[in-house]
């Protein structure tokens, strides 16, 4: 007795949530159809535009300083630097035909040709590899698809191209499992090494980051295994584990990575005239910069100064020196370790200058062996208050045209919520959680007169519609809120639940729904039907 009155207290909710949630999802499907055509159509737009249209109407000095703005600053490895220029194209017409421009920081033209014909070359900083999955790239290929699921797994072939054994890495358990191929087990590789027992295997940590490769003279891959505090690398093919760098005292905020050991993801070209140094770039949280180098093995530390905590520094490791790249851009707010804080205030900064002209500068440093820094060169340049030279953003545009019809609860999560939906948007969370969150920053009403004036049309009609039908003011109020929140979909949701048929009353006239007894009006009760007879389902 107890569970069926539960039942039917438990279904009424039950069904409005349900259908509230699939009308919101088919909603936000929609408008993501819309505002992805609408952006399409904006975007191809400013691809139609040509050089011309887009300084139309600007200055020589405005000229200057846009090309400067949009113009890659190059470090020759004497200190020299060069505005490397491409004149703005569409991105799909940008190809090896192209003409690039290369001006001195007086604004002298030095050379105009194709790429491949440049008589410089430039000191390549280091990057991040591209092949580079960090944790949440393994929690996103782990979940039920179609496939029913996937796991990160290594396979090691054998020179004729056939694949002898794989090594499946275990999450909960922190480190890999191998196989033959025809799944005997082989053993299992942790932070100590390579073990034939599970008992002496020693976790690798927590994963932050790892990037695999294989070199050309082999099928037997290789890996850097990236945790909080250490950085391995693991050879699959020998089952070797080696410990590159360990951070006892700071956490790892990033590494990076130079050609490591025959790893050509992070330069595209072969370097002719300077010869670099294979290395990882590493960086703590102590503001501590360590190079990993090898052929030969060498680390070097470089401390940077506390005002460099808000500016952007790669290396470039050469076998002669080893060089300290800084973007620094001026009033930008330091990161002092209080996430919630730099947010706020990167939010303020960057809403401060919108409008207003910006201070940038470059800076090339020699890096000395007792860890010291040299000044080599410097450039200075202001980016105009006007002066916005990214591809706009059409989708804050194109979402403007569908977020009239969403809930106002988006609003009301965005106030209560701001700060952690935008660090889900960006970083560190599943992708589930990034795509709601994304949902809510885009699709938000934004207090846009024409979502309050479809907004109070909305609920206008469901006090309408409802009032000869309600049962109850309770009901009748939470409809007239449920709606007020949800929009479109609260109102859909309402119609779907609450559609039911109104007939006259026979004492007053007036319309009530049939789900009363009595008018709503009048009192009065619905009459009952007349008896018929029966009809016999066998005539006699």
């Amino acid at each position: 007795m107890k569970l069926k009155r539960f039942s039917k207290y438990i279904a009424g909710p039950s069904r409005v949530f349900i259908t509230i949630v699939i009308l919101m999802f088919m909603i936000v499907l929609l408008q993501s159809i819309v505002a992805q055509m609408v952006q399409n159509k904006l975007y191809q737009t400013y691809l139609a535009k040509t050089p011309q249209d887009v300084t139309k109407g600007l200055s020589e000095q405005e000229k200057k300083a846009r090309r400067i703005e949009r113009s890659a600053k190059n470090f020759l490895p004497d200190g020299t630097v060069h505005l490397v220029y491409l004149p703005q194209q569409p991105y799909y017409q940008r190809d090896e035909s192209m003409e690039f421009e290369i001006y001195d920081t007086n604004d002298n033209l030095l050379w105009r040709g194709i790429k491949k014909d440049v008589p410089y070359e430039y000191l390549s900083l280091s990057a991040r590899a591209w092949n580079a999955f960090s944790e949440n790239s393994i929690k996103e290929s782990q979940i039920i698809t179609a496939e029913f699921s996937h796991s990160l797994i290594i396979p090691v072939g054998s020179t004729e191209g056939v694949i002898r054994q794989v090594w499946r890495y275990e999450p909960k358990l922190q480190y890999f499992k191998g196989y033959k191929v025809r799944g005997t087990e082989i053993g299992y590789i942790g932070a100590a090494g390579f073990s034939d027992k599970k008992s002496e295997v020693k976790p690798l940590g927590k994963l932050v980051l790892f990037s695999a490769w294989t070199p050309k003279t082999s099928l037997e891959p290789r890996c850097i295994w990236q945790t909080d505090r250490r950085i391995y690398e693991i050879d699959f093919g020998d089952r070797t584990v080696e410990l590159l760098f360990e951070s006892p005292q700071a956490k790892i905020l990033s590494i990076s990575m130079q050609n490591w050991r025959g790893l050509e993801s992070e330069i595209t070209e072969k370097s002719t005239i300077i010869r670099y140094r294979s290395y990882i770039h590493c960086r703590t949280e102590d503001q501590n910069h360590h190079l990993i180098m090898c052929n030969p093995s060498q680390t070097l530390t470089i401390k940077v100064p506390e005002e460099w905590i808000s500016s952007s520094t790669s290396m470039a490791a050469t076998e002669q020196n080893v060089y300290v790249h800084r973007t620094k851009i001026e009033g930008r707010p330091r990161d002092t370790g209080d996430k919630r804080l730099y947010r706020r205030l990167m939010r303020r900064w960057l809403a401060e200058t919108r409008n207003k002209p910006i201070k940038f500068r470059v800076e090339l440093y020699k890096a000395k062996n007792e860890g010291g820094l040299e000044l080599v060169n410097s450039f200075n340049w202001i980016r105009l208050a006007h002066e916005r030279f990214k591809v706009p953003d059409y989708m804050t545009k194109s979402a403007r045209y569908v977020s009239c019809v969403s809930p106002n609860l988006y609003d009301v999560v965005w106030v209560l919520y701001k700060e952690k939906l935008w660090l889900i948007s960006n970083r560190f969370s599943t992708e589930f959680a990034r795509e709601y969150a994304r949902i809510v920053e885009n699709f938000r009403p934004k207090n846009s007169l024409f979502h309050w004036v479809l907004n109070i049309l909305m609920i206008a009609f469901t006090i309408w519609h409802g009032w000869s039908r309600r049962t109850g003011w309770g009901r009748f109020v939470f409809w007239i809120v449920f709606v007020g929140l949800f929009n479109l979909a609260g109102l859909l949701t309402y119609l779907a639940l609450n559609h039911t048929v109104i007939i006259k009353c026979p004492v007053c006239g007036r319309r009530r729904g049939l789900k009363r007894t009595d008018c709503i009006r009048c009192g009065s009760e619905l009459p009952a039907p007349k008896a018929r007879k029966l009809d016999l389902i066998l005539s006699t």
